[in-house]
């Protein structure tokens, strides 16, 4: 499979594997896409004085940025819990209680070390 050395950013994000990710960042996308399209209606609003489109920036900004900035926090936290999870699964763990001996766990094939007649140094 070939990927782009320099993936764009929605291949990015709809390539995210976490579903819940994937949805809370296309609605962060979604919310800063609404809000610039109110930002451009004011731009190009000739009937609105200098104060006038400051003043309805600004309630734009008082109504949306909230709602990105919430979507983006979520899209952040639960990616963040999901590698922070993976990272969690990847370490294996012994099976044994480790108070009971540092360095007792399985072989390979799932016997114990001390069954077979090794026993490894107490520490």
């Amino acid at each position: 499979m070939t990927e782009a050395v320099n993936p764009s950013y929605e291949t990015l994000r709809d390539g995210v594997e976490n579903s819940t990710v994937r949805a809370a960042w296309r609605e962060g996308d979604r919310w800063a896409s609404y809000m610039g399209e109110q930002y451009q209606a004011i731009a190009t609003d000739e009937t609105l004085s200098a104060e006038g489109r400051k003043f309805k920036e600004e309630q734009v900004r008082e109504k949306y940025l909230p709602k990105v900035t919430q979507a983006y926090t979520e899209a952040r936290e639960k990616a963040l819990a999901e590698a922070k999870s993976a990272v969690a699964m990847s370490i294996p763990l012994p099976d044994e209680d480790p108070s009971e001996c540092p360095r007792q766990g399985r072989h390979h094939d799932g016997s114990y070390p001390e069954r077979d007649g090794f026993y490894p140094p107490r520490y």
